[in-house]
């Protein structure tokens, strides 16, 4: 009877040093936000109050394990020096959903899978404003970053990765005229 313990006890540590060894071997999942990939920046006036300003933005696993990007949060910092006038609301979409606020749901990305992301602010003036007025409130947004913070769970790990998405405001404001 001893000696039947002792082998289930050999095998099951034998059994965890395998798969702690398969695990190292096989690493942490590494989902980045790659944001020297955005593209498609524009600003949308919906009305005389409001525009969307938003770009696409690919959300990539650069490893060969599966991770789960749980939480994904879009924040706006106004440094005190920037004095826009303007409301900021941020959000944040897979590309072609409609963005439901700065929240996300759960989204599991195999290894070497990528999916966009739409990322971008809810501009709301607090006055009445026309079409003709929005190139000026997006010139004093220039050096305004989107700060976006994902939350991946991997195999091993829980890590929050911080990403800031810089808008070309200068050519939105262009564009916009």
């Amino acid at each position: 009877m001893p000696l039947i313990l002792y082998l289930i006890g050999a095998a099951s540590f034998l059994a965890a040093g395998a798969l702690l060894a398969y695990s190292r071997h096989s690493g942490d999942c590494e989902t980045v936000l790659e944001v020297h990939k955005s593209h498609d920046f524009r600003v949308e006036i919906v009305d005389g109050h409001t525009a969307v300003a938003s770009c696409v933005v690919p959300l990539a696993n650069k490893s060969q394990v599966r991770g789960t990007v749980v939480d994904l949060r879009c924040e706006v910092r106004c440094p005190r020096r920037v004095e826009t006038g303007l409301t900021l609301r941020p959000f944040a979409a897979r590309q072609g959903e409609a963005p439901s606020g700065e929240g996300w749901r759960a989204t599991d990305l195999a290894g070497g899978q990528s999916v966009d992301l739409v990322v971008g602010v809810v501009l709301i003036c607090g006055g009445r404003a026309t079409a003709r007025h929005w190139p000026q409130y997006l010139a004093r947004l220039s050096g305004l970053p989107l700060l976006v913070r994902v939350k991946v769970v991997g195999r091993r790990s829980i890590a929050w990765r911080l990403s800031q998405v810089a808008f070309p405001w200068e050519d939105l404001a262009r564009k916009a005229a």
